[in-house]
């Protein structure tokens, strides 16, 4: 609250010589960033960068023999995550295992990048119970004994 009426304060006193306060602002960020005894004030974050695949890699990376599907989404906020979620939810159902494992791009804008997304996270979290219930079974089934007649 006291910075609040701190900046209040000084965009008045500025604002009689016509001087945004954002202008002030950034000239003293740089004058903090030029001493070398402070820390920037910002965290720069360095992200990890993916290589870039030619087609051919990307249509090369699902199994052999599968067909190969490439997923567009167009924007449109609500409405074309809703629309985007229900049909590829929809054709993952009417063909379980088929439809998500011959993907190979999903190019999404907006609200169809939301259902998309929303899409991948529940095709991921299926393939990774499903993985887990497999274990499972064969844990509780033990070790393969072969029969050898005697």
């Amino acid at each position: 609250m006291i910075l609040c009426w701190g900046l209040s304060a000084v965009t008045f006193i500025l604002d009689r010589f016509r001087i945004p306060l954002l202008l002030a602002i950034s000239t003293g960020r740089h004058r903090l960033r030029a001493c070398p005894r402070h820390r920037p004030l910002l965290l720069h974050v360095q992200r990890k960068s993916s290589p870039d695949l030619s087609p051919a890699q990307v249509i090369r990376a699902g199994k052999p023999g599968s067909a190969v599907i490439v997923v567009a989404a167009s924007g449109g906020g609500i409405k074309a995550a809703a629309w985007t979620t229900r049909v590829l939810t929809g054709l993952e159902e009417s063909n379980p295992r088929i439809f998500g494992g011959s993907i190979r791009l999903i190019s999404a804008v907006s609200g169809g990048s939301v259902g998309a997304m929303y899409f991948v996270q529940r095709v991921r979290r299926e393939r990774r119970r499903s993985s887990l219930q497999h274990e499972r079974f064969r844990r509780r089934r033990g070790p393969r004994r072969s029969f050898q007649p005697g």
